[in-house]
């Protein structure tokens, strides 16, 4: 009953919403965001959460809504923008997400410097600098910066190196720089060979091998055969790493983007293809689960012009996207000049292939299909491992959430402690944290931990499926039971001992004990199958805690000043 009077009170309280547009923000009763959403009219859209006619996810959302905040802005577009900004850097658990953190590098030039370098870059930052790609293998990228920046003489190295240096670097002797530091060739001459690496880039390739090749039979003639050479391998590599790469159908003079979609009721995979001028640079896969889907009615819509928002928040957005299905001129309209706020790109959104188009977007459907296949029985493996970890260490529910704690000092010495969160068995990266330990403990890791985990759990915003995993053995488990007990927290706990090389020095083979699980009030421990994928997941997750707990020493043990000797 308290429940829905919470619910018809804040139905009540949207009566009062403005009917402007602007971001909507509900939360749970700790203040945790749940969802974030925008809208051209804040009263209309919230009020109709409330409505009868609701599906389970959104019923699910609203067991958990205490409170909901707004945030105007001035247009619809706007609010576009601040919905991404915000889902970015929140990550509500209802929202869409793109669970793939991994960002995928290009190849950036600053146009502006007087001599421009190429470097590699994971954030399109501003509209100064000249940007290509996507790749999706870091591996080629670089492997290109390395052709371009050793064929054409461009400097490698970065701007504070290039301005302090008084002499030519080795590259330079190397023929693999032209020293535009010390000033051993002009801005106008260092540009013709830019031009020539850019005009590779943006896949003038034609042009360029042009001008190779007739650098190369200028030199065959003075009988120069070391540079022609030089200029013949350039031509070769420029051939084999860009038709390979070709593929009919994309536009040879536009920037475009594929997107295509598998799904079934389990979620949906997404697929992304990247052509630049008909040349296929990288492509990237996302899944979203079934959870995230909170509007049945307008299902399909919602989840793509969201998709396409967060997505092209992070990524060059190219002259043309082509998406799987209609999305209605109003939402295309919006999206039309939500990008050219953010990138001055005049953007067609197209849902109507060509025969040649379609057979790219069908290639794309593929990769979405196999992608999907992989993630479900991945997710699958998971679920199965989770089951079997409730079961052996006698657990309530299946451990959705864990979270591990581990301690690391030198000697007493700058102790730290890490806490890492797995979700459905996978890293949840955005809630780990580190703790610098405050109480003089010296090399005590009891008296460390308990710090740690009273820090922690005093917060008390457990799930009914978390479990806390504690490294160390029975000492490091009694503390945290002590902890909860007076806290009175009631959550599942266990402690992990790593295994042990044991001492044989007689014996041809390397033996270990095995990883040993403690569970408050029971003598002896709980072990897991070597090769299981639970114990993989428990691993995981210990080895997790422990690097996050090193680096976090490391970086506090570099910053003491070392001593000068005397």
């Amino acid at each position: 009953m308290k429940q829905a009077q919470d619910l018809s009170l804040l139905k009540d309280k949207t009566k009062l919403f403005p009917s402007e547009p602007g971001v909507y923000l509900m939360k749970n009763l700790q203040g945790k965001i749940l969802y974030i959403g925008k809208a051209k009219n804040l009263k209309l859209r919230v009020k109709s959460y409330f409505n009868k006619n609701i599906n389970v996810k959104t019923q699910y959302l609203l067991k958990h809504l205490h409170k909901i905040n707004y945030i105007l802005t001035q247009s619809e577009v706007e609010a576009f923008l601040l919905e991404a900004s915000l889902i970015k850097k929140h990550k509500p658990r209802y929202n869409i997400r793109l669970k793939d953190d991994k960002s995928y590098p290009y190849i950036c030039c600053n146009l502006e410097h007087k001599f421009p370098r190429f470097y590699l870059t994971r954030k399109v930052k501003d509209q100064k600098s000249q940007y290509f790609g996507p790749y999706t293998n870091s591996v080629i990228a670089k492997k290109m910066i390395e052709f371009l920046s050793h064929s054409f003489a461009i400097r490698d190295c970065e701007d504070r190196t290039m301005s302090n240096r008084a002499r030519a670097c080795l590259s330079y002797q190397m023929q693999k720089c032209s020293a535009p530091c010390v000033k051993k060739i002009t801005s106008s001459n260092y540009k013709i060979n830019l031009n020539k690496a850019l005009d590779i880039l943006n896949h003038k390739n034609s042009k360029v091998i042009k001008i190779l090749e007739k650098e190369m039979s200028a030199y065959s003639k003075i009988e120069n055969f070391e540079q022609a050479a030089k200029k013949r391998d350039q031509i070769n590599i420029i051939k084999d790493f860009w038709e390979k790469q070709r593929l009919q159908g994309a536009n040879k003079n536009k920037d475009q983007d594929f997107i295509n979609c598998f799904a079934d009721d389990r979620g949906t995979s997404i697929e992304v293809l990247h052509f630049r001028k008909s040349y296929l640079v990288g492509s990237q896969s996302h899944f979203i689960s079934k959870f995230n889907f909170l509007n049945k009615n307008e299902e399909e819509k919602e989840w793509l012009s969201s998709f396409l928002n967060q997505f092209y928040s992070e990524h060059i957005i190219p002259n043309e996207v082509f998406v799987p299905f209609e999305m209605g001129y109003k939402i295309v309209s919006l999206l039309q000049k939500v990008f050219l706020t953010r990138q001055k790109n005049k953007v067609k959104i197209k849902h109507i292939f060509q025969k040649d188009e379609k057979k790219i977007m069908d290639l794309a459907l593929k990769n979405a299909e196999e992608h999907f296949k992989t993630y479900v029985n991945k997710q699958e493996d998971s679920l199965k491992a989770l089951e079997i970890i409730k079961k052996k260490l006698k657990l309530k529910t299946i451990p959705y959430k864990m979270e591990c704690f581990d301690i690391s000092h030198l000697q007493g010495s700058n102790t730290v402690g890490s806490q890492v969160v797995f979700q459905d068995g996978e890293p949840l990266k955005q809630e780990y944290r580190k703790y610098k330990i405050k109480a003089k403990a010296n090399s005590d890791d009891y008296l460390s931990m308990k710090e740690l985990l009273t820090r922690r759990l005093v917060k008390n915003n457990f799930s009914k499926d978390t479990l806390l995993v504690i490294d160390g053995g029975k000492g490091q488990l009694q503390v945290a039971v002590e902890v909860l007990k007076e806290l009175k927290i009631k959550v599942s706990v266990v402690s992990i001992a790593k295994a042990r090389t044991l001492k044989d020095f007689k014996s041809k083979k390397i033996n270990e004990t095995e990883e040993r699980f403690f569970l408050p009030g029971q003598k002896n421990p709980v072990t897991f199958n070597k090769k299981s994928e639970a114990l993989r997941i428990l691993t995981y997750l210990r080895d997790e805690a422990h690097r996050f707990a090193i680096s976090y020493h490391r970086f506090l043990r570099e910053k003491i000043p070392k001593r000068k000797n005397t």
